[in-house]
């Protein structure tokens, strides 16, 4: 969730500031989130503004921002990013004077180029006019790049014209490798290969010499893979995108989109840019997940099923918070069981000091008249067979024989409160014994209660709802604690230690089915949960997290490996490509190279379904037009494309 998603969903308050706005959000909703911690998570820093006349609506930049329409956007986005791509040839014909003049030690002059990102990144965020994380940037960067290299083929020709021994070399260096001039189909292959590796490794040098080497081995590839396929626009195109970072970026972009369907693309930037679980905010859930679509999950297990490793830290995060939400949901009540039972036995003491102030000599001597013959008659009853049943009645009328006169409110008081409570088979007290759940010991308490309420003019009642109220907190304590005993133990020097302990961290790991077989058994005879309700809601938010990521890895189990590179480029130029020389070694870097971009395609994948926030970012920002845009640069780009930062 976002600012721009939070007035979507409330229009009607568009003329309440930012922060006005996500404050009253934030007091409906999550009145207990801490509102910087609110504020920070669905606005960036500082991007807040206040009510109309509020210093941040007025601020100029701001203005700007506001008043900008797209086109204006575009046009300054993609001036600046020509002036980024000449820029990158630049820094490296300044390399020397640099180097002399001590503003680098390095080849290839990255702290110029850092210059200029740093100027471009501030324009960007004081005037809003430039986006510098579009494919319109990356675009446009690129074509000034690749038409600042337009030059290099012809230029080297030039120069292999002049020497008599390389003259033969200058059709290949002049097309970039794509024809030669040489009738041997031998010797034509072999000036192909010199050619584009010449051409494509001097233009990546111009870009940036660290990618020289690379761009080389590419333009190598390019000549005999283009003739082999007849495809070298669009597949080597492809291909080369594949390779460089902001092509794999594009391609896993694509890649989702696809899978959401272009008419969906809307209400899937909403759903991602909304989900906001309430008590489960913490816990990260995929994209795939969020979207609940089955085509994404397919994306999501293809990308497991192919790189686990780019998962590993994802499913760490998620496990690690899984417990840390159901800590926040029981810790606290199980750190309070000592403290409520004591303060239940404290409100017990001071409940019955308010009753007996209500005393009534003459109910208490009538009604402990019948109790002796009560209990006579009980002790000769059939309940009494019961050896825990007699020995309860018997310390009763033990305890009223022998005080006689001197039997007290306070003594039948103190009696009764041995009837408290579960049942403690350890105890010296007979009454402590007692199964509370024996109709005669039933029946014993009822006649107890009724003889202190009539004694204390009805006040005993109070007495007895403090203690049932308190009882209730403790339960939820001790159900608290039963709860985490089942994911955390004690070893025997007191250490906490885990159950199921996942693989690589000290995380109990929480699973769908555990939670519910842990929060089942706090169920009481009634079958409502001992837990509190705070505890209860917490759990069940963590459940339903679990059930959406449990959801999106099953959704679709068909495509174990969904999501991979399509008719992928070694299919596309494997046909007669034995006509070639050096079929074999052009073969391998081809095959090479699609691995290298398949990976890391697929780790930008990963990134992108791993983080739900950022791809609601990137789609909203890329057009169709836009994520097609590297697969079309044709041929050409190839040396910039595998040179691209």
């Amino acid at each position: 969730m976002d600012i721009k998603a939070i007035r979507e969903k409330f229009p009607m308050y568009s003329d309440v500031g930012d922060a006005e706005l996500v404050e009253a959000v934030r007091t409906k909703f999550y009145p207990d989130m801490d509102p910087k911690e609110f504020a920070a998570r669905v606005t960036p820093p500082g991007a807040l503004t206040t009510a109309a006349g509020g210093d941040a609506k007025n601020d100029p930049a701001t203005l700007l921002k506001g008043s900008a329409d797209q086109t204006t956007r575009d046009l300054a986005t993609a001036g600046a990013a020509a002036l980024r791509g000449a820029g990158s040839i630049g820094a490296t014909l300044l390399t020397p004077y640099d180097y002399l003049a001590g503003n680098t030690k390095s080849i290839g002059n990255p702290e110029r180029r850092k210059e200029m990102d740093d100027a471009i990144n501030t324009i960007a965020q004081q005037t809003g006019l430039v986006d510098v994380d579009s494919l319109l940037y990356q675009g446009s960067k690129l074509g000034a790049e690749i038409a600042g290299t337009a030059g290099v083929g012809p230029a080297l020709a030039g120069g292999a014209r002049a020497v008599p021994l390389l003259a033969k070399l200058a059709p290949a260096l002049s097309s970039s490798g794509m024809t030669s001039g040489i009738a041997n189909p031998l010797l034509s292959g072999a000036a192909r290969v010199a050619g584009g590796a010449t051409t494509a490794g001097a233009s990546g040098a111009l870009i940036d010499p660290a990618d020289a080497l690379a761009a080389a081995g590419f333009g190598a590839v390019v000549p005999g893979v283009a003739k082999a396929a007849g495809v070298a626009g669009r597949g080597l195109g492809a291909l080369g995108a594949s390779v460089s970072e902001k092509g794999a970026q594009a391609r896993a972009v694509q890649k989702i989109a696809d899978a959401i369907g272009d008419g969906n693309v809307k209400q899937a930037i909403g759903d991602l840019q909304t989900y906001f679980p309430k008590l489960a905010e913490e816990i990260p859930v995929s994209s795939a997940a969020i979207l609940r679509s089955p085509n994404v999950a397919a994306l999501e297990q293809g990308a497991r099923a192919r790189n686990g490793a780019s998962w590993v830290g994802f499913d760490e995060r998620q496990a690690t918070e899984l417990w840390k939400n159901v800590e926040r949901a029981v810790s606290g009540d199980a750190a309070d069981l000592g403290a409520r039972r004591v303060a239940r036995n404290a409100n017990w003491d001071a409940n019955w000091g308010a009753a007996k102030q209500g005393f009534q000599p003459r109910n208490f001597a009538s009604l402990m008249g019948g109790l002796k013959g009560n209990l006579d008659q009980a002790a000769r009853s059939p309940a009494a067979v019961n050896d825990d049943v007699l020995s309860a009645l018997k310390q009763i009328d033990s305890t009223v024989s022998r005080l006689g006169d001197d039997f007290s409110l306070d003594h039948l008081q103190a009696l009764r409160a041995e009837l408290r409570g579960k049942v403690n088979p350890n105890s010296k007290s007979a009454l402590k014994q007692a199964d509370r759940s024996d109709p005669a010991i039933i029946s014993l308490k009822q006649e107890l209660d009724d003889i202190l309420r009539q004694s204390t003019s009805g006040r005993w009642d109070r007495v007895l709802k403090g203690y049932t109220d308190d009882s209730v907190k403790v339960g939820e304590s001790r159900a608290a604690q039963g709860l985490l005993n089942r994911f955390v133990a004690e070893d025997s020097a007191g250490a906490a230690r885990t159950r199921g302990v996942e693989a690589a961290k000290d995380v109990p790991r929480i699973t769908e089915a555990g939670l519910g077989r842990a929060m089942d058994a706090a169920l009481q005879p009634s079958g409502q949960s001992a837990l509190s309700q705070g505890a209860l809601d917490r759990l069940n938010a963590t459940l339903d997290a679990l059930r959406l990521q449990n959801q999106a890895v099953q959704r679709n189990t068909r495509a174990a490996t969904a999501g991979g590179g399509s008719a992928t480029a070694s299919n596309l130029f494997a046909a007669g490509l034995e006509s070639i020389p050096f079929s074999g070694q052009i073969m391998k870097t081809l095959q090479d190279l699609h691995r290298a971009g398949v990976l890391k395609t697929d780790r930008h994948l990963a990134g992108l379904l791993q983080n739900p926030d950022e791809l609601a970012r990137t789609l909203e920002k890329m057009s169709a037009q836009e994520r097609n845009a590297i697969g079309l640069l044709g041929a050409r780009a190839l040396p910039a494309l595998v040179a691209d930062q």
